[in-house]
């Protein structure tokens, strides 16, 4: 197993294409808020704005998909923070996602920065990246597993945006596909993956719960789909078939595709149409007014 992780690593640092793309983007924000930048550790940072508000800002979690760099997720950030919110960002590793009990772990050092006395009153929204949906699904696992704790988190949470999202049922062909184009690679990456989750079922039985919290949505918390046609990762089919059953329990969800966008690259091939939809989205929650805070 440990030689196929050193060849995703190995992979990632010669041809994943989005770090190229990541780096020549220019969002265009002009005059951006003064900004407090605090490195947690080394999973997680946090972007507060330093002028006072009158009332509690709105706090996006961004979770972000595997591999990526603190410098990519500030992309986002850096949108959310011309909105008027406070970030906190969380990138997570291969390791770690092997690993549900570390996740969940690092899921709740996450809840508890959202517990902090500057942080405690803000109404929050979830932006998850890739297998950012399976981190988000564990934060869901220890939001109903510690409702005395987290309880008043939940009850926070407005509003969920999900970009080329992938939960337990993709990981092991997502992965494979995400490090490397090379199919004999791949393949074996991807039965590598699968022997681990057969082996041992504990860890498999983790990750079948934080999917079922994620795929049940028992919140009802308005959300909205972002995802490519040609995304060779995950599944266009998958999304649309959650945003089908969502609507059909009264949630209120939509989606955004593109046709020709690899991997989470959507809001770096059409920056301006994803800015406007996250935009469009939070305006919809209250949460902002033509990029004020509300």
């Amino acid at each position: 197993m440990e030689k196929y992780f050193m060849k995703c690593r190995q992979f990632v640092s010669k041809n994943v294409s989005n770090v190229t793309w990541f780096r020549s983007l220019s969002t265009g924000l002009k005059n951006p808020p003064e900004t407090r930048v605090r490195d947690v550790n080394k999973n997680i940072q946090m972007v507060v704005q330093s002028s006072p508000s009158k009332q509690p800002r709105p706090l996006v979690l961004l979770f972000g998909w595997l591999f990526a760099r603190p410098q990519h997720l500030r992309k986002f950030a850096d949108m959310y923070v011309h909105q008027g919110f406070d970030v906190i960002s969380v990138q997570v590793f291969l390791s770690q996602l092997l690993r549900p009990n570390v996740t969940q772990s690092l899921m709740r050092s996450v809840l508890d920065l959202c517990l902090e006395e500057e942080h405690s009153s803000q109404p929050i929204i979830v932006h998850g990246l890739s297998v950012g949906g399976y981190l988000y699904g564990e934060v869901l696992t220890n939001l109903q597993k510690y409702p005395e704790k987290y309880g008043s988190i939940s009850q926070r949470l407005r509003g969920q945006i999900f970009d080329s999202v992938v939960d337990f049922y993709g990981i092991p062909g997502g992965i494979s596909r995400a490090v490397t184009r090379n199919e004999k690679i791949g393949s074996k990456i991807e039965s590598s993956l699968e022997w681990y989750l057969n082996q041992f079922k504990s860890t498999t039985d983790h990750y079948v719960k934080a999917s079922d919290l994620f795929h049940s949505n028992e919140l009802k918390i308005p959300s909205i789909f972002l995802y490519s046609m040609n995304d060779v990762v995950c599944s266009p089919e998958h999304k649309e078939r959650i945003v089908r059953d969502w609507l059909q329990k009264g949630i209120d969800v939509t989606s955004r595709s593109w046709e020709d966008a690899p991997h989470v690259s959507a809001f770096v091939k059409h920056n301006e149409e994803y800015t406007q939809t996250i935009n469009g989205f939070v305006q919809k929650l209250g949460l902002v007014n033509n990029g004020t805070k509300s």
